[in-house]
């Protein structure tokens, strides 16, 4: 059984520079030998995974807009991916474990549809400024 999709969201305030959810699942990278970056900010397009190989034990796509999101998801839970390189021959492998990170509130993953709202882990980043002092807030959403 291949593990469960990641997903790390919190929505950035007007006053701050981030949730901390990018610096999250760089460490969270750490437990693995081979990562697989995507700029999640790309649109989604036929060679998005073109690098990736049977090698990779986790895909990180940092940043994905609601829109590619939705790209996204269709295969969030496919047992494998068909990865298309540039001047080379399609191949297909299983895939491996995914982590996400989205600009987004708790109401867009509210809305998202039953298997994608069930089958995945929740992670929700927050900043808080208390006294001075910066406080990165982290709350598992089990389903």
């Amino acid at each position: 059984m291949r593990p469960r999709p990641t997903i790390i969201f919190g929505k950035t305030k007007p006053d701050q520079k981030g949730t901390g959810k990018s610096f999250l699942a760089n460490n969270f990278m750490m437990l693995y030998n081979n990562p697989f970056y995507i700029n999640g900010r790309r649109e989604y397009d036929p060679f998005y995974f073109d690098g990736l190989d049977s090698t990779n034990d986790v895909i990180y796509v940092d940043d994905v807009s609601k829109d590619n999101f939705k790209s996204i998801s269709s295969l969030l839970f496919k047992p494998t991916i068909v990865v298309k390189r540039l001047g080379g021959w399609p191949f297909e492998i299983d895939t491996p474990k995914i982590v996400i990170t989205l600009d987004v509130d708790y109401g867009f993953i509210k809305s998202l549809d039953p298997q994608t709202y069930k089958g995945c882990s929740f992670i929700q980043c927050s900043i808080e400024r208390v006294e001075g002092s910066t406080l990165f807030i982290t709350d598992k959403i089990c389903l």
